[in-house]
């Protein structure tokens, strides 16, 4: 019977639904779209890095052999090597199945230069205060595809699995001849759930085999694709229990809309906001008037300033090569004092940040599309967590850099060969996967089955209705 009614639900999508068979077409070729874009996303994202990398490197590798050059010829001008020249580059790679979550990715910064001659408050100005919103491009990633539009699909397609076949009668009829309601909620599922599923996992393998290659071959692949399916497999459970709950399909209609809009739109919407209202960040404004004014204030105390740094730093002015033009030092001392001052801005911006990630982090296990969101993310290496994770190591490497340009810079000499070749490049490093993803994993398959079992129970109490 299971056989007969699969048939008769594909015939109907294929010969007398145009409008449904329409809207599964339209999803396969959003998925394929989001993929295309992905892959494209993340070469252009490579090639950008890899040529700015080339180009800092040349020009690391002109520094060395210009200082080599000092070192034994002596310097030709005071400008030669100096250690504030010295120019690294930090750069966020795209994470590893990036192109299956890369929407919200160019808000985030994915390289930046570090030297002495810059500061934390300016190493992602552009992003972090001057309007990150006007870099949200219009984009559209798998990860969004599954979480926002494969409920909203499988809903409309599935809604009126029973209802449509109570309302005119055929349901008595259907009975009669030995099929069952869940059989005709299950064959509706397989006729559009399934392949909704199965165009959204082939595409995510195929688009990471191809973004990625055969490292795409390990656990975050599996992880994506099994976070998809347990959160598909809750979808389908909602939509089994709408099908099977009410009678008339204007009301079936209904109850999915409201499901979808409030799960997935209202609930992580609302979380945001209180997370951001209970936890509100210091000012980004606030934070670099604070670093204008160390500056100034540096500028202002330079004689004071260089006398304490060189007490501390036991440097010897009988060593310094006094033709340095001055504005080295002067730089180099007001960005020591601008990091020193916006020091606890910066503190309190970080334990709030991480106090909305825990009031996220408790909320997610009672909205689905929220946890589901975060599970993609994390398996496919994207999100505001691992963009945080960037600008933490790089503001690290930069106050390393600081310490090993800043005596020299100080003293107005310059560094030796050895300690410049010590000075290394920046690494970023990739996250593990933490264990609570594979738990939210676990989570969304307890709530796909207690899920089914209530559809189960709504599919029992199906009677035909009366005519």
């Amino acid at each position: 019977m299971i056989g007969l009614l699969l048939r008769k639900d594909l015939q109907g999508l294929v010969r007398r639904s145009p409008l449904r068979l329409g809207l599964v077409v339209l999803y396969a070729a959003l998925a394929v779209w989001a993929g295309v874009d992905g892959l494209r996303w993340k070469k252009a994202v490579v090639d950008v890095q890899s040529q700015r990398s080339a180009d800092l490197l040349k020009d690391r590798a002109e520094w060395m052999a210009e200082l080599e050059d000092v070192v034994k010829n002596g310097a030709k001008t005071p400008f030669a090597a100096r250690p504030m020249k010295l120019t690294l580059q930090a750069a966020l790679p795209p994470g590893p199945l990036a192109e299956l979550a890369h929407q919200r990715e160019s808000i985030h910064p994915h390289t930046t230069q570090l030297s002495g001659f810059r500061n934390d408050a300016s190493l992602f100005r552009r992003y972090e205060v001057e309007g990150p919103s006007a870099l949200a491009m219009p984009a559209f990633d798998l990860t969004h595809l599954a979480i926002v539009l494969f409920p909203l699909v499988l809903l409309l397609l599935v809604f009126d699995a029973l209802s449509g076949e109570r309302q005119s009668g055929r349901l008595r009829l259907l009975m009669v001849q030995g099929a069952r309601p869940g059989q005709l909620v299950v064959a509706r599922l397989l006729t559009v759930a399934v392949p909704l599923w199965a165009v959204t996992v082939l595409v995510a393998t195929a688009v990471a085999l191809l973004g990625s290659g055969s490292a795409a071959l390990g656990g975050r692949l599996v992880l994506w694709l099994v976070g998809f399916t347990a959160y598909a497999a809750l979808w389908m459970a909602i939509a089994a229990w709408i099908a099977a709950r009410f009678s008339r399909g204007s009301e079936a209609a209904m109850a999915a809309l409201v499901a979808w809009v409030v799960g997935v739109l209202l609930v992580p919407s609302f979380a945001q906001f209180a997370a951001e209202a209970v936890y509100p960040t210091p000012s980004r404004v606030a934070y670099l008037s604070d670093a204008r004014e160390a500056e100034g204030q540096a500028r202002r105390e330079l004689d004071r300033r260089t006398d304490v740094y060189m007490t501390e730093h036991g440097l010897e002015t009988g060593k310094a090569d006094e033709g340095v033009p001055g504005f080295y030092r002067a730089s180099y001392l007001a960005n020591v004092h601008v990091n020193a001052s916006t020091a606890p801005m910066m503190a309190r911006f970080e334990q709030q940040r991480a106090a909305q990630a825990r009031v996220a982090d408790r909320v997610q296990f009672a909205a689905p599309p929220m946890l589901a969101h975060r599970i993609l993310q994390d398996a496919a290496g994207a999100g505001v967590g691992r963009a945080a994770e960037f600008r933490r190591e790089a503001r690290e490497h930069l106050q390393s850099l600081h310490e090993a340009v800043g005596p020299a810079t100080v003293g107005r000499t310059r560094l030796s060969l050895e300690q410049a070749r010590a000075i290394p490049e920046f690494r970023f490093a990739e996250p593990p996967v933490a264990v609570g993803t594979w738990l939210g994993v676990g989570w969304l398959l307890l709530l796909a089955a207690l899920g089914f079992v209530a559809a189960r129970r709504a599919i029992g109490g199906v009677v035909p209705l009366d005519t």
